[in-house]
């Protein structure tokens, strides 16, 4: 497979730089900031200009200024609902070209704001046969999902599946699974809400005692993402 690059998708009023998304083909097995000021003390400028001055410089008095606030940094937001993803294979080189999109569903542990959450392959997603034959490697059932920093990362194993000699064989591989999601935008709806995304996920997939017997081998793929709600 050749390498492509990366897609780009504008979100809200900001940019959003957001990469298009991949699918391997080993890992789908079918059959088929605010803003600061600076300047003079209040009393500096009481002293020189008069309390008028300090109330047009601060926005105090002003209707426009006194309305306005700095947006509340996307790092609050909380990560729920569902979303549409796309996944983009990075690594082997050869599979590049891949890709597939599927929605995956978040439940945050908190009632509000950013927070541990798990992730879910939603069954309706995977109808057209987009996530391979079950278990799929990107088949996520309440994976967890760890708040650190700005960024929610997971690092899980799942069971996948195998096709060798022909013939499928279903739980051959323990797949480690390491997500990575980072917000791009946010909206108020209601509460503050995460409305796109990027990520990473490295998918390490190591046969077990039945991969063995039937000849499966390990495999690495590495793929990015980028998600837009759907809620």
């Amino acid at each position: 497979m050749a390498g492509s690059g990366g897609d780009g998708w504008s979100a809200l009023a900001c940019f959003t730089g957001f990469l298009s998304a991949p699918r391997a083909r080993q890992i789908f097995r079918s059959t088929a900031g605010g803003a600061h000021t600076r300047g003079m003390p209040c009393a500096c400028l009481r002293a020189l200009c008069g309390a008028a001055l300090v109330s047009l410089a601060t926005g105090f008095g002003s209707p426009a200024l006194a309305g306005a606030s700095s947006p509340t940094s996307v790092a609050d937001a909380q990560l729920t609902g569902t979303y549409s993803v796309l996944f983009r294979v990075v690594a082997p080189a050869v599979d590049r070209r891949d890709r597939t999109t599927l929605t995956l569903g978040f439940a945050p542990k908190c009632d509000s704001g950013a927070c541990d959450v798990t992730v879910s392959t939603l069954a309706e997603s995977c109808v057209s046969g987009s996530c391979g034959q079950p278990p799929s490697d990107l088949t996520f059932a309440t994976a967890p999902l760890r708040f650190v920093g700005s960024e929610y990362k997971g690092n899980f194993i799942i069971k996948t599946g195998c096709t060798a000699n022909g013939t499928y064989f279903p739980y051959a591989y323990d797949q480690r699974t390491l997500l990575t999601i980072r917000p791009t935008a946010a909206q108020d709806i209601g509460a503050l809400q995460v409305t796109t995304f990027v990520g990473t996920l490295e998918l390490l997939g190591s046969p077990d005692a039945t991969g063995h017997k039937w000849g499966c081998t390990a495999y690495r793929f590495g793929l990015d993402l980028a998600g837009r709600s759907q809620t």
